[in-house]
């Protein structure tokens, strides 16, 4: 670094020596008469112009040499109070506010436009508080399953069994997995474990869940009650 800076001075002071040489000797001059007369009308020798350049030339030549003669102190960069400075820069910031866009327009005219506030709706939800899911008929040797279960106010449902038998067979545990959808501003955020409720089964889905298991008790032999109540087989007795 030190060595660096001591080449750059050097580099400066001859550059300026050179640029002077150059306004000296090399530069155009206004044209100039190569005799001059005086008064009496006497001609003035045209060697004056030359030793006059030739004079300027040997100031140069000793300016040059005393260049080359220059020694460069670089102690100073081992002074301890040159190690001790710190960069003191700061980062400077642009103000925010730039001004007109148009400083001959007439004050006033050239504001923005004032932006529209956009209004904000708010919409409140709720948890679904109906618990009681209807429309199910439970698992009867013979019938068919339900399939489709009616909207409510505040979500609709879908049904599906395990197993799948259609009809429902004899002696058999079936389970309805019924899968329930909020509507409207209604949530299942909020609902508790086993809220949800089916006539005729055990229910029950987690909290904040809407997929509800439904277990039945299992079908029966096959026999069925007439029209009369009388009890018959499926032989007919």
């Amino acid at each position: 670094m030190k060595g660096q800076t001591k080449n750059i001075i050097i580099i400066v002071i001859v550059a300026a020596v050179l640029m002077l040489a150059y306004f000296l000797f090399f530069k155009s001059s206004p044209a100039e008469p190569d005799l001059t007369t005086s008064a009496g009308g006497s001609a003035l020798p045209a060697g004056s112009t030359s030793d006059q350049g030739s004079a300027a030339g040997s100031e140069f030549l000793s300016m040059l040499l005393n260049v080359k003669s220059i020694q460069l102190n670089d102690s100073i960069f081992n002074d301890p109070a040159f190690a001790s400075l710190h960069d003191s820069s700061i980062t400077l910031t642009p103000d925010a506010v730039i001004g007109r866009p148009n400083p001959f327009a007439p004050i006033g005219t050239d504001l923005p436009p004032t932006p529209t506030p956009t209004s904000t709706t708010t919409t409140t939800t709720a948890p679904i508080d109906m618990a009681a899911i209807t429309g199910i008929t439970a698992p009867v040797t013979g019938a068919v399953p339900t399939s489709t279960i009616s909207s409510t106010t505040e979500y609709t449902a879908t049904i599906s069994w395990s197993p799948t038998d259609n009809p429902f067979l004899a002696n058999t545990a079936y389970t309805a997995t019924i899968t329930v959808t909020p509507t409207g501003n209604y949530t299942l955020t909020g609902v508790p474990s086993d809220f949800f409720t089916v006539d005729g089964a055990t229910t029950t889905n987690d909290a904040g869940s809407g997929v509800v298991t439904a277990v039945f008790p299992a079908t029966g032999s096959g026999s069925s009650n007439n029209s009369s109540g009388n009890s018959t087989d499926s032989s007919g007795n």
